[in-house]
């Protein structure tokens, strides 16, 4: 959470910038005062992070946005290069892993640009590391706001610009945002693992619900189809029940939610089939052997259904897991699902 005091302190670097008393980066850039097409180098597709780049080409229509992969064209590029992406004092996320800034550290000294911006949370140690190099380095030693962020860049590259009167006024109407709702910034912040909120609770528990959920599977294919669909029924109504909890207290997501669903699929499949041989379900359950001698075929879809819904078991807790280390909202969530 963007705090009071880093608030207080961004405004006052925003005035500072504004009244010329802040050191004068473009100068020393040699940034053109009329057109400025910075490059843009993308690490993620966040909230945040869209909103930071949104912000910079609204800021600079003719700015080119590139992904942080794209090497030759980055350390080609002469103009103004902005970083945009979540960070920490240990690097920049690409791809859920971490970036460390020693390798940033070592393409901007092959870059031939010489103004290199960092838009992300506690990204000074660039600064620090490039000290004694020729190139100058603009960065963030506390967290920002992606919007905040981006317009403080703006000014300084627009310096003597006839737009900055522009510009300013979106950092000011942004700061006047972030002191009225303190509690909703978009922060590039990102420490990873981003383990954090209620994640951890969630994902430990669906993690004991999916080895039970293959346990039974694995009994279901070498064992007792039969006994291993009474216990996946039993297991079909704890899951959802657990994770309805985790959906109404903030704790999971609709996504994550739909996911514990899947141990529904082997009773549905087994209530079809004793339906379709005239026989009673529970009577079904309770006679495998009846069940298997009335329809070969029927025991074992019922077979593979017990199977199939302990992959997407499986599948649905990795992504969602994979999801909860990158994200940081600090919600159990999916891949696709965006707070």
């Amino acid at each position: 959470m963007l705090s009071t005091k880093h608030i207080t302190s961004l405004f006052f670097i925003g005035i500072l910038v504004i009244s010329g008393v802040a050191p004068v980066f473009s100068d020393t850039f040699g940034v053109s005062n009329t057109v400025v097409s910075p490059l843009v180098v993308q690490f993620g597709d966040s909230v945040e992070e869209m909103a930071a780049i949104a912000e910079l080409k609204s800021n600079f229509p003719r700015a080119r946005v590139v992904d942080f992969s794209a090497y030759d064209r980055i350390v080609s590029f002469t103009g103004p290069i902005i970083y945009v992406g979540h960070s920490s004092d240990q690097g920049i996320q690409y791809n859920g892993m971490t970036v460390s800034w020693d390798v940033l550290a070592t393409i901007i000294r092959h870059s031939k640009s010489n103004s290199h911006y960092m838009l992300g949370c506690e990204s000074s140690k660039i600064t620090e590391l490039l000290t004694r190099n020729t190139k100058t380095v603009f960065s963030f030693r506390e967290e920002v706001d992606a919007i905040l962020g981006s317009n403080i860049i703006s000014l300084n590259l627009l310096k003597n610009s006839q737009q900055i009167a522009v510009v300013a006024n979106k950092l000011l109407t942004r700061l006047q945002y972030l002191i009225m709702n303190i509690a909703n910034p978009l922060l590039l912040i990102g420490s990873y693992p981003n383990f954090k909120g209620d994640e951890p609770f969630w994902d430990v528990l669906n993690f004991v619900l999916l080895v039970a959920s293959l346990g039974i599977s694995t009994y279901g294919l070498f064992k007792d189809a039969i006994k291993a669909t009474v216990a996946s029924f039993i297991l079909a109504l704890v899951d959802p029940i657990a994770n309805l909890v985790g959906l109404i207290t903030n704790g999971v997501s609709l996504g994550a939610f739909v996911g514990s669903l899947w141990g529904f699929l082997p009773i549905f499949v087994a209530l079809i089939a004793s339906a379709a041989l005239k026989l009673s379900f529970w009577a079904a359950l309770a006679a495998g052997a009846e069940l298997a001698a009335a329809s070969t075929v029927a025991y074992w879809i019922a077979k593979g259904a017990i199977i199939f819904a302990g992959l997407m078991d499986a599948l649905w807790f990795i992504l969602g897991l994979n999801s909860d280390l990158k994200d940081p909202d600090g919600i159990a969530s999916m891949p696709w699902e965006t707070f």
